[in-house]
């Protein structure tokens, strides 16, 4: 209500003074009794409401929060998540044992699997390599929230852009990876979801390939890798977001994770102070800009949910982030995925 509707517009009002007639003194000290609890109940109630009604945090105020915890921190929390006892775990390390994707090289399907709110007319598309996996965990999450089926498309080594050169991560052959992108593309198209989200690692090329080429020829190579992709799925009718790329610690780090983190639990500076600008998928993520995304496709900074003010932390509070150089924890997934909501918003607009 307006200052207005309670009566400071200006407007006299008239007061009328009621008179009682005098109670016996039991009475008026039953009465003082009534109006006390009364009062205590008021008063009890405006802190009630006082309290429900403080602003919360948004989701990504919330993650920021936590990264910026890891970024500061010292020492660790005594209780991590996961425990520090299962880092070295293969669980950890491999993930979740799941058909829904494959790190096999020779494989050229996989089962289609849907996660989210499974009887849902609305479909969502997951598809890449492990860098759209490691996210599935808190995918899910989002696509139950937002009552969406999510189906999933996952190969390792192999990104959705579609590129002649792609090799597999020791450089060898990979024509499985063409292959899989055919039949997954074509399974999308029948599918008919209304959002397409992609993630992947930029495409990998023979060592032999491109050696001289400049960035803008490259730049240009994956603008048309990517198009590719797009063009591929265009007979879906479907809405296309692309996740920017995750930090990799693979590269340029010269730390490790996990085992950094392990070996300095009171030091966790040493893991914790890296810029995005020394750690891999850098450049990568410099040529999306520099492709300027082909038109109409939504553009998703999951970055946000690694990096704070340009630094990309191994833990964030009380989680470990990444499990390996490259990949993030499963719980992080799950501990971020409110987050994904505003950054999908857009994406998921009117649908």
């Amino acid at each position: 209500m307006t200052a207005s509707q309670f009566g400071t517009n200006g407007v006299t009002q008239s007061t009328q003074v009621l008179a009682f007639a005098p109670m016996p003194h039991k009475r008026f000290s039953s009465c003082l009794a009534f109006v006390s609890v009364a009062l205590i109940i008021l008063l009890t109630a405006e802190n009630h409401a006082t309290a429900t009604t403080t602003t919360q945090p948004t989701p990504l105020a919330q993650v920021e929060a936590l990264l910026t915890n890891g970024v500061q921190a010292i020492k660790a929390p005594g209780v991590m998540i996961p425990p520090v006892s299962s880092w070295a775990s293969s669980s950890l390390q491999t993930g979740p044992t799941n058909l829904c994707w494959t790190h096999v090289k020779s494989a050229t399907t996989t089962p289609a699997c849907v996660f989210g709110s499974t009887s849902s007319t609305k479909v969502v598309v997951l598809v890449g390599d492990s860098q759209l996996w490691m996210w599935v965990p808190g995918f899910d999450l989002w696509a139950k929230n937002k009552n969406l089926k999510l189906v999933v498309f996952a190969k390792g080594s192999c990104p959705p852009w579609i590129d002649a050169q792609q090799t597999y991560f020791d450089n060898s052959p990979f024509p499985e990876c063409r292959q899989y992108q055919k039949w997954a593309n074509a399974a999308i198209n029948a599918l008919h979801p209304k959002l397409i989200i992609a993630a992947g690692l930029e495409p990998m090329w023979p060592k032999s390939f491109c050696t001289q080429c400049t960035p803008t020829q490259i730049d240009a190579i994956f603008k048309n890798d990517i198009q590719s992709f797009v063009n591929a799925v265009t007979p879906s009718h479907a809405r296309i977001a692309m996740l920017a790329p995750s930090p990799s610690f693979y590269y340029g780090a010269g730390i490790q994770a996990p085992s950094c983190v392990a070996q300095n639990l009171n030091n966790l500076h040493a893991c914790n102070a890296k810029k995005i600008a020394q750690l891999g998928s850098y450049k990568w993520s410099r040529s999306y800009s520099a492709l300027a995304i082909p038109k109409g496709i939504y553009w998703v900074d999951i970055q946000q949910l690694l990096c704070v003010n340009g630094i990309c932390p191994m833990t964030a509070g009380p989680y470990l982030v990444y499990k390996d150089n490259d990949h993030i924890t499963r719980e992080w997934a799950i501990k971020s995925a409110p987050a994904l909501t505003p950054l999908l918003a857009a994406a998921i607009a009117g649908l």
